[in-house]
Order: structure tokens, then C-alpha cells, then sequence
């Protein structure tokens, strides 16, 4: 298992080349986006990912739309991109990030290279959303 700041940095890594690549993927022909644009989108998504939650209370599971609408924003802000193209960058970007958290961060089983009934169901065990959106990845 990698130690905590170095799952941090591979996580931001990653998210800021997914921002990159989107955004030179969709952006218009001669617009240039820089790769600390997309460093600081991904802390400014990290942060309204983690102010999600503290909406819960008042408007129960309508907070992960808010959150959505945020992050779209975000990156429309950011990186200058119009708000469809944002939108489909907002679910590439969830889903990568996604993915990667729970690649380094998922529960793995501990056979010694034999499967067992016991590790097969270990294996299988999938962390909940609530799992990603509680480590502030999503």
C-alpha cells in the first residue's frame, strides 16, 4: 500500500492530465490550456467534492446533483469550455478518478496467489459511493 501523500499525488496527477487531455480534446482549434489550469481545477473539484456532504441535511440526496452542477461550473470556469463539453469532461473525470481510487485504494485480497472461498468474497466486496465521495476523491 502506498503511503498517504503518495496516493494524493498519483490521484492529482492523474486528474489533472484527465482535465488536460479533455480539455485539449474538446476545446476549440488553437486553444492552449496549461497543465497548472488543470491542477487547480482538480483542487477546486477536491473542494466541492468535500463541501457536498455538508449539504445533506438540508436537501438529503440532492447534493450529489448540487455537486454535479459544481463541478461543471468549475471546470467551465476554469478551462474555458462551453457547458456540454464541460459536463461530459465533469463524468470522464468522475469516472477515472473513480476508478483509480478504488484501484489503489480498494480492498485486495490476501491469498498468497491460491483463491479461496473466503478471499473470492473479499474480492468482491465493492466500497459504496458514499466510500468515494466521503475520501474527497470524487
Amino acid at each position: 500500500m502506498l503511503w498517504p501523500f503518495g496516493v494524493i499525488l498519483i490521484v492529482y496527477i492523474v486528474s489533472s492530465g484527465t482535465l488536460w487531455f479533455c480539455a485539449h480534446f474538446f476545446a476549440p482549434v488553437g486553444y492552449h490550456v496549461s497543465l497548472g489550469r488543470c491542477l487547480g481545477a482538480a483542487i477546486l473539484l477536491t473542494l466541492a467534492d468535500k463541501g457536498g456532504p455538508l449539504l445533506k441535511p438540508w436537501i438529503g440526496d440532492w447534493y450529489l446533483l448540487a455537486v454535479l452542477l459544481a463541478s461543471v461550473l468549475i471546470i467551465q470556469a476554469v478551462l474555458w469550455l462551453p457547458f456540454w463539453k464541460s459536463l461530459l469532461t465533469t463524468i470522464i473525470y468522475a469516472v477515472v478518478v473513480g476508478s483509480l481510487v478504488y484501484f489503489l485504494l480498494g480492498k485486495r485480497p490476501d491469498h498468497g496467489g491460491r483463491r479461496t472461498a473466503q478471499s473470492q468474497s473479499d474480492f468482491r466486496s465493492v466500497p459504496g459511493p458514499d466510500s468515494f465521495w466521503s475520501m474527497g476523491f470524487l
